[in-house]
């Protein structure tokens, strides 16, 4: 993903799991001022954190909340 805010510029990498479909992305308020946090909704309708983007000192920092695999059961 390639992120921009005024005069900042900043690249990173966003892989979702996948879920058995294509998981909506939403980017929702962050808890500080000038930040935001990069996420998607999953199969129980619920939001999941991944990354949080921050505005700070006239950098852009990209911080990795939480890590998701997707487990997968064996055939019997």
């Amino acid at each position: 993903m390639k992120l921009e805010y005024e005069e900042m510029k900043e690249k990173d990498t966003l892989k979702i799991p996948n879920l058995g479909f294509e998981p909506k992305l939403e980017i929702r308020k962050g808890p500080e001022p000038n930040s935001c946090i990069i996420g998607f909704i999953d199969n129980k309708n619920q939001f999941r954190e991944y990354k949080k983007v921050a505005a700070k000192n006239n950098n852009l920092k990209v911080t990795t909340l939480k890590h998701y695999g997707v487990y997968l059961k064996a055939k019997e």
